[in-house]
Formats: structure tokens, C-alpha cells, sequence
């Protein structure tokens, strides 16, 4: 009752706090505004902002094969996707407030967000996905919910004397976005970001040099690279995690949990946070460690199929630098270097090992070992960006045993259009559904863990390499080129069929043939795009095309490979 009780006074503390950022900035004199972001300096101590953006995107993309049971009464059965067309789209502001250049209160909400129109899914197991535009076909087309304002952060931040404290319901981000990505902007050369990271969060950072000197001679430096920084965070969870009240068909068979708007999901995470970061002229570079205490709660299995307490307790070591030079050959321009490494390791029960389990031990503990990175390189100048990208992340090929190696990127981490972002989130997504509503009926029963099988984009088991081109041949014009190649970096194993099927020992890959291949295959993507830019407001049109040439990895027990895949978006994006 007392959770219930704060929730709810929190909820009003936002709803109250947004809506008088609103009204306040809205009546003000045309004289009064000072550009983009709108805003208007009310006397010299008090400033207001409403920066948002509205984007609205066309989709087309064509079938994907997505499972196929390999033997017994069912081979041959398929799970597919075909062509598919939708539209969606995202109402976004950004309220802020400034006292004294000091102090500001933020907040963040979306008023429209979702699909206008068509079909995302083609079945009900791309459910899983996860993407707004996935679990949510309808919100952006309900008359309801152009009321329906969904409040995702609000938070205080105040530059003191001693460093910076900011507190509240915010954004969190490091580095290149390889982990930690609170979804802003449009930082992706391909697709948009949905599943930003927001945490309730306390957090302090400081610059130890300058405040040392100024406590002790009262100067300031001209100069100090060096910021620390600590952190508590008491929830942590993403935009896509946040769902709407009486979503029955998504928690369907699963339970009868519903999880309000503003709410994350039943997971309790408790985060501890350092990190230290270096910034010069030429190089900035830091080292970030968090300590996460995760309760967790598996919607897709019985409660009688969950231990008491599911629970991650994980170290992560995360590390980044980005170099820039700008040498006199490069009139104008400069070439870099930058790269990201993360490493988790620690314990958890939330997948099921067959190796310990025991009728004394039924829900043993794994170990967790979990590896990524991405390293960049390139040039860039007024008219051109190149850069050759490669990446990292570990692979568990039997998700049974007593080890979790599955890294992640965040999803909105964005590697091309189609492999990551729709096919192996699709793959991943099947493997769910099969593990919990239909092998269920006469096969295994559910196992712990199933609702963490969907990547929802994410770069997991794979190596990559993606060079990309951008051109600007005239001004506000700029066109993207971008090539993918990559491969898993274990055996690829679907645990779904693996385990009805296979014995649950890596004999099996989503189509039913032999896990050992290992060629995910080669994408080509290209896009186009033209800005508007005024006083007050950006316009930016474009689109995307992507095409997908399966490697062996697509190949069905028959050696028969799947189709390619194509994919094409118009997008309009209205910044302000």
C-alpha cells in the first residue's frame, strides 16, 4: 500500500511539474524566444525550453522464415513472417526549466507514440519483439490516447559549487552506447532507437582538481580533464519495458500481471555506480564499473515453475576512448579513433541448468561471463564521413548448461537494417513463442528464462564488420552507404528446438539444421536524406533500403537456404 502511495503522489509530482513547464512556456511574446530549442528568457535568473520532435516513418519489408521443425510428427512446420506494411510514429517533448543557469528541472513525455497503421507482426509470436511498434500495434491511432501522455522522465539537476547532483527519473548513457544508451536523438545512421535506458537515479560528479585548487586558493583552473563520478540507481529499466494498463494480449498466457504507464516491469534492480572519464583536446576516455542487484519476474513461466526468488548479481566493466586528429593533409577535416569494451560476470538464476539441477536444487545458480566490444576508425570533413566499424559479442550455445554467455548490445545500438534489427530479433522471438505457447502443449514444460530468449535487435552471438560511407555533395543533402558482413561467434543454437528435439545439447539451429553454421550472411544498405532548416524547427525527409543475403547459418536440414530479404522506410522528422 505504502509502494502504491508513493507511486501514485510520484506520478502526480510529474504530471503536475510537465504540465506547468507547458503552460508557462506556451503564452509567451514571439520577441521573447531565443532559437532552437524554443525558448524564453523570462528575466536573467529564469529560463524555459520545449525542445521535442515529431518522427513519422513508412515500412515495408518482405517474408522471413523464421523457424522450422526439423523431425518427428510436426517436420516441416514453419514459423514465417510475410510482407508486411506499417506505419508509426513518435510525439516527443522535452519541458525544461533553468533557475540561475544553475538550476534545472527536466522532464520527458510522449503525448503520440506507436502504429497509425498496418500490420507489424504477421503472427502473434512477434510479440515478443518488444519494439513500441510490436507490442502496441494501435496506441498511435486510439482516439484515447492523444490524452494518454506517457511520462518517461523527470528528474532535477543542479551544477553546485562541488559538481553536479542531479536527481530523478533520467537518462542513462556511456561511451559509444555499446551498454548503457539512453535512446536521444537520432544517433543511428540506420533505423530509430526505441528502448532507451532510464533509471531512478541519484548521481554526483565532480571534477577533483578544480574543486581541490578553488577550496584551497579560491581560483578556478583553466583547465581539468579529470571528472568522477558516483551513482545509485533504484530502477532501472527501458522506454520499451513501459507498458500500457489492460495489455492483456501481450501478458496473454503468461500472467495476470498488467503494468501501468510510468511504471517499469516487476523487476527490482538496485545499481551502484563509478566511473571516471578523461577529456582533452584530442582524446576523451573513461572507465565506467557498476555493481546490479536484479530481482526478476518471468512472465512466461507457472509460478510453480519459478524459484522463490529470481535474482542477477553482476559486476560490469565497461571501457571506451575516442581519438581525434586533424592532420594538415586533411584540409578541414580530422581522422579518428574510438572503441567501447564490456565485461559482465557474476551469478544468477534466471535460466535453468541441466547440468546441476537436482530434485534438492531445482533452480540452481549459473555463472555469468559476458563479453562485447566495437572498435571504429575513419575520417570525416564538411562533405564527407567513412569509417569501418567491427564488432563483438559472445554467444552461449547451450543456454542450458551452467553458464550465461550471451552478450548483448543495447538494441539501440544500431548495426544495419535488417539482420539484427528484424531477422535474428524475429528468430529469437519464434524460439519464445515455441518455448512457451506451443511445444508447451505436448512437449517440454515451460523453461525459466523463456522471456529472456528475444534479442529485440540486438547484436548477440556475432561477429561483424560494417563499413559505412556518408556523402554531402551539396548542402543539407547527405547520402548513407553501408555494407555488413557477419558470422556467429559460436555454434548457433535455437533452445527451443533444441531442447524438444535435440535433447537441449546444441544439436539444432532454428531451421532445424546442424548448429555448426556459422555464416549470418551479407547486408546492403543505403539511404537518403534532405533538411529544411529554419529558425525555430528542423525538416528532414528521407529513406532507407536495406537487402539481406542469407549466409548457411538460414539453411534448412535439406540444405535449402531462405530467401533474401528487402526492406525500405520513408521517414519524416520534425525537430525543434
Amino acid at each position: 500500500m505504502k509502494i502504491q502511495t508513493v507511486r501514485v503522489v510520484s506520478r502526480a509530482l510529474m504530471f503536475a511539474g510537465t504540465f506547468l513547464l507547458l503552460i508557462s512556456v506556451s503564452p509567451l511574446p514571439a520577441e521573447g524566444w531565443k532559437g532552437k530549442p524554443f525558448g524564453y528568457e523570462v528575466t536573467d535568473w529564469l529560463t524555459m525550453e520545449l525542445p521535442g520532435y515529431y518522427r513519422f516513418r513508412f515500412t515495408h519489408q518482405g517474408p522471413m522464415l523464421l523457424s522450422e521443425i526439423p523431425i518427428g510428427q510436426r517436420a516441416g512446420e514453419q514459423e514465417t513472417v510475410g510482407e508486411i506494411d506499417y506505419t508509426e510514429h513518435r510525439l516527443r517533448f522535452k519541458p525544461k526549466i533553468t533557475l540561475f543557469q544553475k538550476l534545472s528541472f527536466n522532464s520527458q513525455l510522449d503525448v503520440l507514440s506507436g502504429m497509425l497503421s498496418g500490420d507489424t507482426t504477421g503472427r502473434e509470436f512477434m510479440w515478443f519483439a518488444q519494439p513500441e511498434q510490436r507490442w502496441n500495434d494501435v496506441n498511435g491511432a486510439k482516439t484515447s490516447d492523444f490524452l494518454d501522455v506517457h511520462f518517461t522522465r523527470f528528474w532535477g539537476n543542479w551544477d553546485s559549487p562541488i559538481g553536479v547532483i542531479r536527481v530523478g527519473r533520467q537518462g542513462s548513457s556511456w561511451g559509444l552506447g555499446l551498454l548503457a544508451n539512453d535512446g536521444d536523438d537520432f544517433r543511428n545512421d540506420f533505423g530509430d532507437a526505441y528502448y532507451g535506458d532510464t533509471v531512478d537515479r541519484v548521481l554526483f560528479g565532480t571534477k577533483p582538481y578544480s574543486l581541490l585548487k578553488r577550496l584551497v586558493t579560491g581560483e578556478k583552473p583553466e583547465k581539468d580533464p579529470l571528472t568522477l563520478a558516483f551513482a545509485y540507481d533504484w530502477n532501472v529499466f527501458r522506454d520499451s519495458q513501459i507498458k500500457r494498463a489492460g495489455d492483456k494480449k501481450a501478458l496473454r498466457n503468461a500472467s495476470d500481471k498488467i503494468v501501468l504507464y510510468g511504471d517499469p516491469v516487476d523487476d527490482e534492480a538496485n545499481q551502484y555506480v563509478g566511473a571516471i572519464r578523461v577529456e582533452t583536446g584530442v582524446f576523451e576516455g573513461g572507465f565506467y564499473i557498476v555493481r546490479r542487484d536484479t530481482e526478476h519476474f518471468d512472465v512466461l513461466v507457472p509460478a510453480s515453475n519459478r524459484p522463490p526468488r529470481e535474482f542477477l548479481k553482476a559486476w560490469v566493466f565497461d571501457v571506451y576512448g575516442k581519438l581525434n586528429l586533424k592532420p594538415s593533409f586533411f584540409k578541414d577535416g580530422e581522422i579518428f579513433l574510438e572503441g567501447e569494451v564490456a565485461r559482465i560476470t557474476g551469478e544468477t538464476n534466471f535460466t535453468v541448468s541441466r547440468i546441476l539441477q537436482q530434485p534438492g536444487n531445482p533452480f540452481p545458480v549459473s555463472n555469468v561471463s559476458q563479453l562485447g566490444w566495437v572498435v571504429r576508425a575513419g575520417a570525416r570533413n564538411a562533405w564527407i564521413d567513412a569509417r569501418i566499424e567491427s564488432g563483438y559479442a559472445s554467444g552461449d550455445s547451450n543456454p542450458f548448461d551452467d553458464e550465461v554467455r550471451n552478450f548483448k548490445f543495447h538494441p539501440d545500438y544500431n548495426v544495419g537494417m535488417i539482420l539484427f534489427e528484424d531477422l535474428l530479433a524475429g528468430v529469437s522471438n519464434a524460439s519464445a513463442y515455441n518455448a512457451t505457447l506451443v511445444f508447451d502443449e505436448g512437449g517440454p514444460v515451460r523453461t525459466l528464462g523463456a522471456d529472456l530468449l528475444p534479442s529485440s535487435g540486438s547484436v548477440t552471438n556475432a561477429v561483424f564488420v560494417n563499413p559505412v560511407v556518408k556523402i554531402r555533395p551539396a548542402k543539407n543533402w547527405e547520402t548513407v552507404l553501408g555494407v555488413l558482413w557477419a558470422r556467429t561467434a559460436t555454434d548457433f543454437v535455437d533452445p527451443s528446438i533444441d531442447f524438444l528435439y535435440g535433447g537441449g545439447w546444441g544439436q539444432y539451429n532454428p531451421l532445424g539444421a546442424p548448429s555448426g553454421h556459422h555464416e549470418l550472411g551479407w547486408e546492403i544498405d543505403c539511404g537518403m536524406k534532405y533538411t529544411w532548416e529554419r529558425p525555430y524547427w528542423d525538416l528532414t525527409l528521407g529513406a532507407q533500403y536495406g537487402h539481406f543475403f542469407p549466409g548457411n547459418v538460414f539453411e534448412d536440414a535439406d540444405g535449402n537456404r531462405m530467401d533474401d530479404i528487402d526492406k525500405v522506410q520513408a521517414r519524416f522528422t520534425l525537430i525543434w
